[in-house]
């Protein structure tokens, strides 16, 4: 018998976290026949592929090595490879209520046009994450997020799988989102699907990682645009001149970049609502540069 539903799992570096994700998987209240585990491997050198070889999985969980492509490709080929009507899309770094599979297939039972989204609880806690309870914080209108969602592979199909040419951080979701929304289909909660997201700590001595995450998902976000040139789109990547002015207008001074502003953050960071505020003035910065550095190369593409 093939499988109800497949779980498609990218990961790349992971190995600590997605341990525990994949043994919550193993505590499902369904039959293990009615749903598939893919773990698509992106080129991760951590140790991930030992740590899966020594957790004995049963046979429906299935490990999917690649060469590092990116989380989009990495999905894509999971669908690809994946054997369900269902694909259930989740994060590597989620940890899942028994009743997270399950959930996401009766919801499936009510229409066949349905992107079906569980809840998302945001933690730090690494030693017991499920202990975490949910945060206003925790709310989500997205339509499409595939940290905990769900919808039939033959939508995916028609509706083209994800984008490569999102090969950077952000939006391949949202986008690919927009076109499930043009495709007919609604988005529903699973209330039962509850997954808790495990936050790394940030590293608050090294803000170049957060800087330069925050550059590429504004880069990615003129993509999204070239794809969705939708309203929608604009207001929530900020592609607009109103959300332009209005950040250069908050950073006059260039005073986010300065070398007192930042040791500030890495000494109070975490601590302090202030420290962590210019945390988010500075992270709010990169971005718009980023999006700023892709409009410039894309005026520089026009003149060739």
């Amino acid at each position: 018998m093939l499988p109800e539903i497949s779980v498609v799992i990218p990961t790349y570096n992971r190995k600590d976290i997605l341990k525990k994700c994949l043994q919550s998987l193993l505590n499902q209240s369904c039959r293990a026949n009615h749903f598939e585990v893919l773990i698509i491997d992106d080129g991760s050198t951590d140790g991930t592929a030992t740590m899966v070889a020594e957790l004995g999985l049963p046979n429906h969980f299935r490990y999917l090595p690649q060469e590092n492509q990116g989380r989009s490709q990495a999905r894509n080929n999971g669908i690809q490879a994946a054997q369900g009507r269902i694909i259930l899309f989740l994060d590597s770094d989620m940890v899942v209520t028994p009743q997270f599979v399950q959930a996401h297939w009766q919801k499936h039972q009510e229409d066949h046009l349905l992107v079906v989204h569980g809840p998302v609880i945001h933690t730090t806690n690494f030693t017991d994450p499920t202990a975490t309870k949910w945060k206003i914080s925790d709310f989500s209108a997205a339509f499409f997020a595939t940290a905990n969602t769900s919808v039939r592979k033959e939508h995916l199909l028609a509706v083209g799988l994800f984008d490569a040419d999102f090969t950077a951080y952000g939006w391949e979701d949202l986008e690919l989102g927009m076109r499930l929304r043009q495709h007919g289909l609604r988005a529903v909660k699973a209330p039962e699907a509850v997954g808790y997201h495990y936050d790394e700590p940030i590293d608050y001595s090294n803000l170049d990682p957060i800087i330069g995450k925050e550059k590429e998902r504004g880069r990615m976000a003129l993509v999204y645009y070239a794809k969705q040139p939708h309203w929608r789109v604009r207001l929530s990547t900020m592609l607009h001149p109103f959300f332009f002015g209005l950040e250069r207008l908050l950073t006059i001074g260039n005073w986010q970049n300065a070398p007192a502003v930042r040791n500030y953050i890495q000494r109070h960071g975490g601590k302090s609502p202030l420290a962590n505020l210019a945390l988010f003035f500075v992270k709010n910065h990169a971005y718009f540069q980023g999006m700023r550095e892709a409009l410039q190369q894309e005026a520089v593409d026009k003149r060739r």
